[in-house]
């Protein structure tokens, strides 16, 4: 199923606080259009229709909001 993603990086000034991960957004989030995702050892993988790749993200450096 391909969706519709927006990355943001994580606030990388207040990543651990008190054991938890910080998550202010930027206003500038990358949006990924009509991808799937897949998830391994802590990167996220955008893969277009076409088998692309659009995308290899650190999850320790960024997260994702999935919008349908």
């Amino acid at each position: 199923m391909y969706q519709k993603f927006i990355c943001y990086r994580l606030n990388p000034n207040e990543q651990e606080l008190g054991g938890e991960v910080s998550l202010h957004k930027n206003v500038n989030g990358r949006i990924f259009i009509n991808c799937r995702l897949d998830v391994r050892d802590h990167t996220a993988i955008l893969i277009d229709e076409d088998d692309e790749i659009k995308a290899v993200l650190s999850l320790h450096h960024f997260y994702l909001l999935n919008v349908y």
